[in-house]
């Protein structure tokens, strides 16, 4: 069996902002790294992907850890999963027939089934390791954020957690913009307050969330997201969330794949920046006892609804993200999110840390607030100099996991749980200071 590794972005994030279009190949050459039998991963012929492959394959090699094989296609079309069909000879040559390829995609959409389909209708034996992703087909799915919330136009049917018990906030959807001033109206005469949050159902961060206080900032910002073409997917108009806005007291999420918590101690705290998803802590000891409990509780509702009401098993990667408010002496979580039918983005430092055994060990990811002054190579000497560099031996230290420009993350492992980020804010201080990493550009 052999694997191919072939993170395309999505359509619905393509006017979003991010370079998206690289950095998640990028991260398909990290959970590539360390298998048994050296996989291929597929990547955009960019400068800055060729350039990263080729250093951290260097970099893997002189600690022992086997490199996949970087298979590159011209950056013709933002999807990678478009090139890939245009060019299904780069990829045919390095397989085989009769032997079964296993395919690990960011998600399951048709862009990926077109070119998965030809290699079939050729002989190839294909098996893809993702359910397919759900949009308008189903607007009202659990997999997305649709299914989370009760929907402006059927008022009186209970949304995905409230039939199965999960802790969600409250939360209305709408479709147009009328529909979603109401959901807005809706919302806030049920928890009697104006803070609330803007999310379109099919997204994932970047300048599409936000927090809103009035019906006017709802509209602004839809009328916004609509110029853009955000609120348009396959020529049909995006519903939005308008949920309750919560005071956090900390942000958590659990990793899965399938039906299994793959979450470090079942799970994770989220590091975030200006509403942004900027990394996560793996076995923190600053958890209050009671929240552990309610994600076990949460995801084992989770996994029992989605499979009762989608009459199938839960396959493939995803996560939920959740958030601790105050209740009283203790603290109650919510579910925020559903990432469903794609990966997440604490997958390849999970996926680090299961290569050199640190998964008992306090360590984290965590998003390199600057953009890039020097290559990969370059900054891993400058860790090694500054006695920061991961070691396999000692199980310490700062490993540059992925460096890419405007897409770069430092994972962390640290005996002491108290000092964890610490090293990483040494390396980037000392990035810094040799200008390899560049503030305020």
């Amino acid at each position: 069996m052999s694997e191919i590794y072939a993170l395309s972005s999505i359509r619905e994030y393509e006017n979003d902002g991010d370079r998206d279009y690289e950095y998640i190949p990028g991260r398909g050459f990290m959970l590539a790294a360390g298998r048994r039998e050296r996989g291929l991963v597929a990547l955009p012929e960019t400068e800055g992907l060729r350039l990263f492959a080729g250093q951290m394959e260097e970099i893997l090699e002189e600690m022992n850890v086997a490199a996949p094989e970087a298979v590159f296609f011209p950056n013709d079309h933002y999807l990678l999963d478009v090139t890939i069909r245009e060019h299904l000879d780069i990829l045919k040559a390095r397989l085989r027939l009769g032997e079964l390829h296993k395919v690990f995609p960011y998600a399951n959409t048709d862009a990926l089934r077109d070119w998965v389909n030809d290699l079939r209708y050729q002989g190839y034996r294909i098996d893809v390791h993702m359910a397919p992703r759900v949009y308008s087909e189903s607007l009202r799915h659990p997999q997305h954020r649709g299914g989370w919330g009760r929907w402006v136009d059927r008022p009186d049917e209970p949304s995905f957690p409230e039939r199965w018990g999960i802790s969600y906030p409250k939360s209305w959807i709408g479709t147009t913009l009328s529909e979603t001033m109401e959901a807005y109206q809706r919302l806030t005469e049920e928890t009697g307050s104006a803070e609330a949050f803007f999310k379109p159902i099919f997204s994932s961060g970047g300048f599409t969330l936000a927090p809103v206080s009035s019906i006017e900032e709802v509209e602004t910002h839809y009328r916004r997201l609509a110029e853009k073409g955000v609120l348009t997917l396959f020529d049909a108009p995006v519903p939005v969330e308008l949920q309750e806005g919560l005071s956090i007291r900390g942000l958590y999420s659990v990793q899965y794949a399938g039906t299994m918590n793959i979450a470090p101690n079942g799970l994770t705290k989220q590091i975030e920046h200006k509403n942004k998803w900027a990394g996560n802590i793996f076995n923190s000891n600053h958890v209050p006892p009671e929240i552990y409990g309610q994600a076990a509780e949460n995801f084992r509702r989770f996994v029992w609804g989605y499979e009762r009401e989608t009459g199938q098993t839960l396959s493939g990667y995803g996560g939920l993200d959740m958030a601790a408010v105050d209740d009283g002496e203790q603290q109650s979580l919510y579910v925020l999110e559903h990432n469903g039918g794609r990966e997440v983005g604490a997958r390849p430092g999970i996926a680090f840390a299961e290569i050199f055994g640190l998964m008992d060990r306090p360590f984290m990811l965590r998003k390199i607030p600057a953009s890039l002054g020097s290559d990969l190579r370059t900054f891993w000497h400058l860790l090694q100099r500054e006695g920061l560099a991961f070691d396999p031996a000692s199980r310490e230290g700062v490993f540059p996991l992925l460096f890419l420009e405007d897409n770069s993350f430092l994972f962390e492992v640290n005996p002491d749980e108290n000092a964890i980020g610490r090293m990483s804010d040494e390396a980037i201080q000392a990035g810094i200071r040799r200008g390899y990493l560049l503030t305020g550009t």
